[in-house]
């Protein structure tokens, strides 16, 4: 079937604008599903230098389990977190043709154990990568109601929402345990968005005070009165 147009568009296929009905959708809902960022928060390609993954650092953190390391918080500088673990997915990426953009705002910072944090962020960034075959993965971080606000998107998810939240259930429970949340949103052939919502730094959290040790004086034995007395007698 063919539909007429005025003018010199001549004649146009109902397969054609099919197509067209389509893909207009698809490219309305993935990037429906991607997080509205502040304006000046833009995102383009990875051009920033990317550091060095050791085999040995990617090992250990790849083996991370809360309750089995232990944890200690440091400042960190969520930009710096956010190009390790883009440096680290890397050739993941280039293997199954994954297009990465990153869009974050300057000058964000954590308070978090760095295994944990980059953990975290291997985990949600590299899940949300498998879900896009060959399509775009979007890593955003910006501040947004007092706390930090790092996501990870795609355009073209394979997996269900149960499926995704299934998945990222080990990451879930390292984000709530650090004062945080997850929010995992799939919807299959669409799109995905793993979020992850942190207090942001302000000043590192006081030192724990020792609690005070109360020593008491040895009491005196009870046979200790009769034996002074017989003595004195």
């Amino acid at each position: 079937m063919t539909f007429p147009l005025p003018g010199s568009f001549g004649l146009f296929s109902a397969e054609v604008l099919l197509l067209a009905v389509v893909g207009c959708t698809v490219w309305f809902v993935g990037n429906l599903l991607m997080p509205q960022l502040p304006a000046a928060v833009v995102p383009g390609p990875v051009t920033a230098p990317m550091p060095d993954v050791h085999p040995a650092d990617l090992d250990r953190i790849t083996r991370f389990e809360l309750g089995g390391t232990p944890i200690r918080g440091e400042k960190l500088d969520v930009a710096s977190e956010i190009r390790w673990t883009l440096s680290a997915l890397k050739p993941r990426a280039a293997f199954g043709l994954v297009r990465l953009e990153v869009a974050v705002q300057p000058g964000l910072a954590l308070w978090l154990d760095q295994t944990a944090c980059r953990k975290m962020l291997l985990d949600v960034v590299g899940q949300v990568m498998e879900a896009a075959p060959t399509g775009r993965v979007l890593v955003t971080a910006f501040l947004h109601g007092g706390r930090v606000q790092i996501g990870a998107s795609n355009d073209s998810a394979v997996l269900s929402r149960e499926a995704a939240a299934s998945a990222l259930r080990p990451v879930d429970a390292i984000v709530a345990f650090h004062g945080g949340s997850l929010e995992v949103d799939s919807r299959a052939g669409q799109g995905m968005t793993a979020t992850i919502r942190l207090p942001r730094f302000t000043q590192a959290p006081a030192p724990a005070t020792p609690a005070a040790t109360v020593t008491a004086a040895p009491a005196r034995p009870a046979i200790a009165e009769p034996l002074e007395a017989s003595l004195q007698g």
